[in-house]
């Protein structure tokens, strides 16, 4: 009977240990991204990185998170065998122009980074698997003067010019 109620907790860790991520010694990364460009719009600024992952021991199962500004953010794993995605976005007014670190953690980094963070340590001493810069350039808010008042006084210019020619005729 005892053997019995064992195998269940049995197949509970063994499938534990299978949702665990694989580690990556010596990632290879080619990583692209996308930032929100126009502020007019977006009501925030939206990032996205997205990683093709390869790792020298081959491992497919590769469990990441993202660290941004001291910010955390899970990152996805996409249909494809190696490629990951995380996504963040800011108010416009907090999404400064400049350059965004992303730093990629696996599980054992992630763990020692989190654990750093409770207990009040410096986060810094914690290297990450890989990092990617994003490049932000700003949301652009649109022009100075909207169009409608440069229509308006485009209306204003012509008809002043229509009713000074037409009195100057009649003249």
């Amino acid at each position: 009977m005892a053997g019995a109620g064992a195998l269940p907790l049995l197949l509970l860790l063994l499938a534990a240990a299978g949702a665990a991520g694989e580690p990556c010694p010596e990632p290879t990364i080619a990583p692209s991204y996308y930032t929100t460009s126009d502020a007019v719009i977006a009501s925030e600024s939206v990032f996205v990185v997205e990683i093709s992952l390869v790792c020298k021991n081959g491992a497919q199962n590769v469990a990441l998170y993202a660290d941004v500004n001291g910010k955390q953010f899970p990152v996805t794993r996409g249909q494809d065998v190696g490629r990951y995605q995380v996504s963040w976005s800011l108010e416009h007014r907090q999404a400064q122009s400049g350059t965004y670190e992303v730093k990629f953690f696996d599980e054992e980094s992630y763990s020692a980074l989190r654990k750093a963070q409770r207990n009040n340590e410096d986060v810094s001493r914690i290297r990450p698997l890989f990092t990617v810069s994003v490049e932000h350039r700003g949301a652009w808010n649109g022009p100075w003067v909207s169009t409608e008042v440069v229509a308006a006084a485009i209306g204003l210019v012509v008809y002043y010019l229509a009713f000074s020619t037409k009195s100057s005729i009649q003249a």
